[in-house]
């Protein structure tokens, strides 16, 4: 079991050992105690991840850091650099076979991140812009927040985002907003320490009657009902 963990944990560094051929757990693991080898494996495994996931902004970061190592000493090697391109080729398409100046491969692989870009404006779908306010919702629902705000975010208009949001989900904006906050908010007035007033303030609401009016409406009930039933029930 441990030589298998010991295999795992070693695999990454053929790439920089060469993808053809035999290596011997000695050749790895000298590989993963050089700090060269080390680093620079990590770099491009950074830039592999990132452009398999199609994120740009990650990518041209990775690109940077890949393009600061090979600068530097400890990441210059011929030998590791020539791996790694070849690499690249095999895991991202890249054109770069490592021959020619560093420059001109990093030159290559900051092109490609172009590819990522355009990838991305083609990819903005109606699932991508809703999942991504659905995100914002559920981390900031506390707030004030508008159709708005999150739309200029995304870099779309207000009402391209509300009818998105409509299509998909099958209510407006502001209700699923609501609906996010009664339920916390009844998780909130399940615990016996926090009053109703408190629960209001936690999920966003600071006149306590507006809250009581939309828990109502929501739950059928007041929440000082809703509590007591809970305690009593408890």
């Amino acid at each position: 079991m441990e030589r298998m963990e010991e295999l795992r944990r070693l695999a990454p560094y053929r790439a920089l050992l060469g993808l053809n051929g035999l290596l011997t757990c000695r050749e790895l693991r000298a590989c993963e105690a050089s700090p060269g080898c080390r680093e620079l494996m990590q770099a491009v495994h950074r830039l592999v991840q990132t452009f398999q996931e199609g994120v740009y902004v990650s990518y041209m970061a990775a690109v940077e850091d890949l393009d600061q190592l090979l600068k530097s000493r400890e990441g210059g090697a011929d030998s590791f650099r020539t791996a790694a391109a070849r690499y690249l080729q095999t895991a991202i398409g890249s054109l770069w076979d490592g021959t020619g100046s560093a420059e001109a491969g990093i030159k290559h692989l900051r092109g490609m991140g172009q590819l990522l870009l355009g990838d991305q404006a083609s990819k903005r779908a109606k699932p991508d812009l809703v999942e991504q306010t659905l995100a914002f919702i559920d981390e900031h629902y506390m707030k004030e927040i508008s159709i708005g705000e999150i739309a200029a975010k995304l870099g779309v208009t207000p009402n391209y985002l509300s009818d998105l949001f409509h299509q998909k989900t099958g209510t407006t904006f502001m209700k699923y907003v609501t609906r996010n906050r009664m339920l916390k908010a009844k998780e909130l007035l399940a615990d016996p320490s926090i009053q109703v007033q408190q629960a209001a303030e936690m999920v966003g609401y600071f006149s306590t009657r507006h809250f009581t009016k939309l828990f109502t409406a929501f739950e059928g009930r007041y929440p000082s009902e809703y509590k007591k039933k809970l305690n009593s029930s408890g």
